[in-house]
């Protein structure tokens, strides 16, 4: 049984402390747990976990966490809504009071031009606001030299997927979207957009199920 990400997130959401007993070398892998949640497993394999989880305290322990933590109601999704103009080749927030900003020179996903540039109207070129949360952690608005919109998105950890999910992100342009995956939690950005709308949606999937939502930002960029 190994000490690792998942079975750390079981204790975690649960609430448990350590483990009653330390794992003795027959002790079961993640894997073997991962496969048991998901099902994914013959039907010789699972009685085999139930069985050892009989006689063993830790991974007893450790099974009905992870079992707790299927059976937990997913959390609401975070959401975040920014708006703000372009102003003479700068970015004006137009809600500072529902947003938190971050500091242009703070260390993040490519450099702070505005910051070093400065534009006409003396307002930055490139705003970095906290996001939504739940894996979803900075949105960076760009204004490119052609008036163009760049958006790029990060996380500080990893998305809290389950078993089995993948993180992916899928950005609506006006109602439009376009996919990219698997999301890590490292910068992934957009290709150049017009003013208008947007929808950011950090989402997690497993094969044959449906999508669950895990934050959302809605962008309003007006001229």
């Amino acid at each position: 049984m190994n000490d690792n990400s998942l079975i750390n997130t079981a204790f975690s959401t649960s609430g448990a402390g350590p483990l009653a007993a330390d794992p003795g070398p027959d002790c079961l892998s993640e894997g073997f747990f991962s496969g048991y949640i998901d099902k994914s497993l013959t039907a010789t394999e699972m009685r085999h976990i139930e069985e050892h989880a009989l006689v063993c305290a830790g991974c007893h322990e450790v099974l009905k966490a992870m079992v707790d933590l299927r059976e937990l109601p997913a959390p609401a999704p975070s959401r975040l809504s920014v708006v703000a103009r372009v102003v003479q080749r700068g970015l004006e927030v137009l809600n500072p009071l529902e947003v938190s900003l971050r500091s242009l020179t703070a260390p993040g996903p490519g450099p702070a031009l505005g910051a070093v540039r400065g534009s006409p109207s003396g307002l930055p070129e490139v705003i970095s606001i906290d996001g939504p949360g739940q894996g979803l952690d900075e949105v960076q608005i760009r204004l490119q030299p052609d008036g163009q919109i760049r958006l790029e998105v990060r996380g500080d950890d990893p998305p809290p997927v389950y078993s089995g999910e993948i993180a992916s992100v899928i950005l609506e342009v006006d109602g439009k979207p376009r996919e990219k995956r698997p999301f890590s939690g490292a910068p992934l950005a957009f290709s150049p957009q017009d003013q208008g709308s947007y929808r950011i949606r950090l989402l997690a999937r497993a094969p044959g199920e449906e999508a669950r939502e895990l934050s959302e930002t809605l962008i309003e960029l007006r001229a």
